[in-house]
Parts: structure tokens; C-alpha cells; sequence
């Protein structure tokens, strides 16, 4: 199937500028989708706009109780990811009004544009509870999904992270009491989540090309695949893997797992290493490359006359080793090469000249 490009996708975050909707924002922008913020102030969301290129991200004003506004924002958009929502009500801003009323119509938006719709409710969200927060939640996962029946609707627990109004204000209360009330006489359970689990969730979820498909995160040409025993192949294997390789994209048989670091199969530029969180094998030393700048080898594609060399055939520039070849098919195969070896040419494997064909997304050196 074809997929449009992350940088060609639009997607609409109503409530952007919000503690999730901040998150949700850079989520996105990392991925290259251009984002249109939807919120009351849109003068107030600019603080958005370094998390992102230079006009990847903008932001209009809409409001929940304006079915217009909520309408307007969401023309041309593939995407709108609904997060408004209050934890108390106050003036004009009621549950009703906001929760169910507003979600509705950002529902109604995404059915009359054809969008793809991810509606953040609440864990807990119940029209019996005695609570009108949970109830106007329930009231609004059905009104959502009555007018778009294919949104998805997510029910995070109580989000934690920098800025959040939760633990950050037990914090303040610790800070200046010797004490803590216990609430609930101490029997209150809570399972938080980390706001960018809940970010990088939503935004998945715009991930979704269509009906079981996702965009592949390393590279918006790959495409789109479908996870699951009820996908229909929609194209041939050995199609897919010669673009694959016409994009110097390694694949799991490159990967030569027991003596590859991640960064030298070029996790690194496609969306595969967060330097920031996470545990892997070979982690610090893959930070530390980085940090660095001492990776010696990287996976790019060579191209040569005729059929492939032998997988794990030397690759030489004069004498010395300069790598290895990896998978490959007629005139083309991805290399493991030593980068302070092939800088000069004059490369050969099995007596046939090779040369690197570097990929526009990856740095030459």
C-alpha cells in the first residue's frame, strides 16, 4: 500500500499546550508529522514551537464549546488527537460542556473530514460513578465513539513526569510540612504512568496508515506494515526487501547481532536509539560512542556489476580490510565498512570493484 510521508501527515492536538499535550507535541515533532495546535490561547503555545523545525509546528485558536472553531481545526488534518480536559470545573468551563460536548465534536470533525481520531479519556470512567469528573468521561468515550466508530480511545492512569500537578504537589506540601496527610486513610491506590508513555502511545496511534497498519518509524519511504495473522500481504517479500536495500536500509540480516553495536547498524539515525531512556545490550558502550564521535564502522549499501558476493566476503581498499558484505541481490548489498578506510575509493571485494552509495538520510562520515 502507499503511505503518505510523516512530514506530508497533519495532525491536529486539541489541547496541545497542555502538561500531555506538550509531550504529545514533541512526540510527534520527532516523528516529523507537521502539527497543527489547537487551544483557547493560541498566543500562549508558542513555547511549542522549538520542539519542532521551523514551521512544523503551528497553532490556532479553537475551543470546545465552538463547534465551529473545533471544525475549523481539524480541515485537512489526517489526524486529530483530542486531550482537553479538566480536573475541576470552574466559569463557563463545565464536565458537560468541555468532556463530552467538546469531544464530541472533535469526533464529529474527524467523521465529516475522514480523520483518524485518538480521544485520551480517563482511567476509571464510569457513567454510575458517583464522581461527575468520571462520569462526563464515560458520557464522552460513548459520544466519541457513536460519531466515529473507529476512533481509538486510550484511559491513562494519573500521568507523572516534569511539571505534573500531582506528585509535584505532594512535593511542595513535603517541602514545607513535617507531615503528610495520609487521603483515604492511607488504603488509596494509584498505578501512575509516565506522560511520555502515554505521548508516545497517541502518538502511535497516528502512526496508523490504515485499519492494522504503521507507518514503519525508521524512514517515511518504507511505507506501512500490518501487524497480525488476519493482514493481507500487500506486496511480495523480495519487492520489499530490493527497496529496502535501494534505500540502504539495513534489515534483521545485517544486523549480525553478536558483534554489531546498535549505533553501527545506524539505529541511531533511524528512530531506533533513545539516548535519553532505555537498557540494551551494549548500551554505555553505544552512548559513549556517540557521545564521542569514535564510531569507526557503519552499515551503508555498495554497488558493484552483477550478482551479490558471498555474504561475510572481504571487502578491501588496497590491502587492507575495509569490511564485510552483508545482504545483498544483483548490483547492490549492504556493507559493514570501516568509515577511515573507504574514504579514499578504490575498494574491491573478490576482485570487482564496489563502490558506497551513500543514502541522502545518513551523514557521509
Amino acid at each position: 500500500m502507499t503511505a503518505k510521508s510523516n512530514s506530508d501527515t497533519l495532525v491536529t492536538v486539541y489541547g496541545g499546550s497542555g502538561f500531555l499535550g506538550r509531550h504529545v507535541v514533541r512526540a510527534l515533532a520527532k516523528r516529523d508529522y507537521r502539527i497543527r495546535v489547537a487551544v483557547r490561547r493560541p498566543d500562549l503555545a508558542n513555547f511549542l514551537q522549538p520542539l519542532g523545525r521551523v514551521g512544523q509546528i503551528h497553532a490556532v485558536q479553537a475551543n470546545l464549546r465552538d463547534a465551529r472553531s473545533v471544525e475549523a481545526a481539524a480541515r485537512d488534518a489526517d489526524v486529530l488527537i483530542n486531550l482537553v480536559g479538566l480536573l475541576a470545573e470552574g466559569g463557563r468551563q463545565r464536565f458537560d460542556s468541555i468532556h463530552s460536548f467538546g469531544a464530541e465534536q472533535v469526533a464529529l470533525a474527524a467523521n465529516a473530514h475522514g480523520a483518524r481520531m485518538v480521544h485520551v479519556s480517563a482511567i476509571g470512567a464510569d457513567e454510575q460513578s458517583p464522581a461527575a469528573y468520571a462520569r462526563s468521561k464515560a458520557v464522552a468515550e460513548r459520544l466519541v465513539l457513536a460519531a466515529q466508530p473507529s476512533a481509538i480511545v486510550m484511559r491513562p492512569s494519573i500521568l507523572f513526569g516534569p511539571e505534573d500537578d500531582f506528585f509535584n504537589r505532594f512535593a511542595a506540601l513535603a517541602r514545607m510540612s513535617p507531615v503528610l496527610p495520609l487521603i483515604g486513610g492511607g488504603q488509596t491506590l494509584f498505578q501512575p504512568v509516565f506522560v511520555g508513555d502515554v505521548a508516545a502511545a497517541a502518538r502511535d496511534e497516528a502512526l496508523k496508515a490504515d485499519e492494522g497498519f504503521y507507518r514503519d518509524p525508521r524512514l517515511p519511504q518504507l511505507g506501512a506494515r500490518a501487524y497480525g495473522l488476519a493482514a493481507e500481504p500487500t506486496t511480495d517479500e523480495d519487492v520489499y526487501d530490493a527497496h529496502r536495500l535501494a534505500l540502504g536500509v539495513p534489515g534483521p540480516a545485517d544486523w549480525l547481532t553478536d558483534k554489531t553495536y546498535p549505533i553501527e547498524a545506524n539505529f541511531d539515525l533511524l528512530n531506533g536509539i533513545d539516548f535519553k531512556k532505555g537498557c540494551f545490550v551494549g548500551q554505555e558502550t553505544t552512548s559513549r560512542m556517540k557521545r564521542r564521535g569514535t564510531i569507526k564502522t557503519r552499515m551503508a549499501p555498495i554497488t558493484f556489476d552483477g550478482p551479490p558476493p558471498a555474504f561475510g566476503a572481504e571487502i578491501l581498499a588496497g590491502e587492507l580490510r575495509a569490511g564485510e558484505v552483508l545482504s545483498g541481490r544483483d548490483g547492490r548489498a549492504m556493507a559493514a565498512l570501516r568509515l577511515d578506510r573507504i574514504a579514499a575509493g578504490g575498494l574491491t571485494v573478490d576482485g570487482r570493484p564496489v563502490s558506497v552509495d551513500w543514502p541522502g538520510w545518513m551523514p557521509t562520515t
